[in-house]
């Protein structure tokens, strides 16, 4: 989105010039006898006429009077006092450029005298949530209105007040703010914090922060299909404004969620891009069959499709999850030997599918194998068996069954089955990703099969039946060698309870 679409807060709007008359036009009176308002402006209408009109006013029946001359200063009133004019023109930098059409258009005093209009608009809550409402309202006013009844103006036969009129413009742009949109929260309820989403609006993931204000602005376009230029450039314009106004230290929390991931943080705030490459160093080494399959966007895409990974708890529980997860996945496709360089847990993610490739179906009613395909170890989490491509594809929205070549050339969705599958209670077994969150809470049966909370238990999950419940097992010794690595990384502690030497297979 160019700079200037910034400052063109609804669609429609076209290029003006500067004030026509008053004060703001070195006294000039408008043509044809109308009437000159308080902003500068001409105009017939009580917007232009009434009390507050500076010359030619009709409408109150007295005489026309005189502008009055520019006054010395400015206000702004509580909004004023957090956004002066030097921080407007520095925010909005660009926004008298000949090359923008907004030029001149656009002022100081007509955004305080809009914001004026609505009570609690920058003014809710203490300085800092003040602060960033600012940033969020103008980091979104890109945004299309259609309605002037509640600003008082005949916007239906008279749209163009708003490409006329700076303060009739900047109040649409704050009704559609302050005001909630059918079934959605206003954004000023959102960003001030006083909206609590329903038991719906979580399982959507629409948790509270900025992006939620850019689903309710245009979710249906650019919302919960992974990442969308136009969201990250609605979070560019809001990080600058955070940056002017000095809230830095809040924007990773207030910017959760825009792509519509799955809580109030990114998975991205724990593992960057640096962090994963240096977790699967050799992911992409020509040794490895996986030679750049697995990617860092595959992967963070992948994970903002469901709900709470990597996104859950404080900052210890969503490093701990990324560590079990890579950990276990990591074992799964391990292509290391005792003597590999760095050690046999830096080559995890060296493999795309398992090397005795078996047809592994199952008669099924539910999910039917398809002639001719084999449903062989594929993917970060080796995916088997029809009874596992068919419900994960249902839940990703992929045919699975009859293509499950997909999990082995595209990484998303390779990605997306082992997020599904950790994700998803497997049987009368609990999800990893609720053992590891801390969520699971193991029956009188299960303690008595050993099986107590930690990250053996998600060993049992996975392949319990053959690695669990007979004493040493080298297998579960790299599974734990690959976690412990990766919590090293990522700074957190290992838990209790790591191995599954003594627990009894899930039933």
């Amino acid at each position: 989105m160019k700079l200037f679409s910034l400052l063109l807060f609804i669609a429609f709007l076209l290029g003006t010039s500067a004030e026509q008359c008053g004060r703001q036009a070195r006294g000039a009176v408008c043509a044809n006898n109308l009437c000159c308002s308080q902003f500068g402006w001409c105009g017939n209408t009580p917007e232009y006429c009434g009390n507050t009109c500076q010359s030619q006013c009709t409408s109150g029946g007295g005489s026309p009077t005189t502008p009055s001359p520019t006054p010395s200063g400015g206000g702004g009133g509580d909004v004023g006092s957090l956004i002066s004019a030097s921080l407007f023109d520095q925010m909005l930098k660009y926004r008298n450029d000949p090359r923008c059409k907004s030029n001149g258009f656009y002022t100081y005093n007509a955004f305080i005298a809009a914001a004026r209009s609505f009570n609690g608009f920058g003014t809710t809550g203490d300085v800092t949530t003040r602060k960033r409402e600012l940033a969020a309202f103008l980091g979104q006013t890109s945004h299309e209105t259609t309605t002037g009844k509640a600003i008082g103006a005949d916007l239906i036969n008279n749209p163009d007040l708003v490409a006329t009129d700076p303060i009739i413009s900047f109040k649409t742009a704050i009704w559609f703010w302050m005001t909630p949109q059918a079934n959605k929260p206003s954004s000023h309820d959102v960003i001030i914090g006083n909206w609590r989403p329903s038991a719906a609006d979580t399982s959507a993931g629409r948790v509270p922060g900025y992006g939620v204000i850019t689903n309710i602005i245009n979710g249906g376009l650019e919302c919960g299909h992974g990442s969308d230029n136009r969201v990250a450039d609605r979070i560019g314009f809001y990080k600058r404004y955070c940056d002017i106004l000095g809230l830095f230290s809040l924007i990773l929390f207030f910017l959760a969620f825009f792509l519509l991931g799955t809580s109030a943080d990114d998975v991205t705030s724990v593992i960057s891009s640096s962090l994963f490459d240096k977790m699967l160093k050799y992911r992409n080494d020509p040794r490895c069959k996986s030679n750049g399959f697995y990617t860092y966007n595959a992967f963070v895409d992948a994970a903002k499709s469901f709900n709470g990974f990597g996104t859950t708890g404080d900052i210890t529980t969503r490093k701990r999850e990324i560590a079990a997860f890579f950990g276990q996945t990591s074992h799964e496709t391990t292509g290391g030997w005792p003597s590999a360089p760095d050690g046999p847990y830096a080559w995890g993610y060296c493999l795309i599918t398992e090397t005795n490739k078996l047809t592994y179906c199952t008669a099924s009613n539910q999910w039917p194998c398809a002639p001719g395909k084999q449903y062989y170890g594929r993917g970060p989490i080796q995916l088997t068996h029809n009874y596992n491509y068919g419900p994960a594809g249902k839940a990703i929205g992929v045919d699975l069954l009859g293509n499950p070549d997909q999990v082995a050339t595209n990484p998303t969705i390779s990605f997306k089955t082992a997020i599904w599958f950790w994700m998803t209670p497997q049987g009368n077994k609990p999800s990893s990703h609720d053992v590891i969150t801390g969520k699971w809470k193991p029956s009188a049966a299960d303690t008595a099969a050993g099986r107590l909370p930690g990250y053996g238990v998600i060993t049992n999950i996975i392949n319990g039946g053959i690695e669990c419940g007979h004493g040493q097992d080298s297998k579960v010794a790299d599974r734990i060698g690959f976690y412990k690595r990766y919590s090293d990384i990522l700074g957190v502690g290992y838990g209790n309870n790591l191995d599954c030497y003594n627990q009894k297979p899930f039933a």
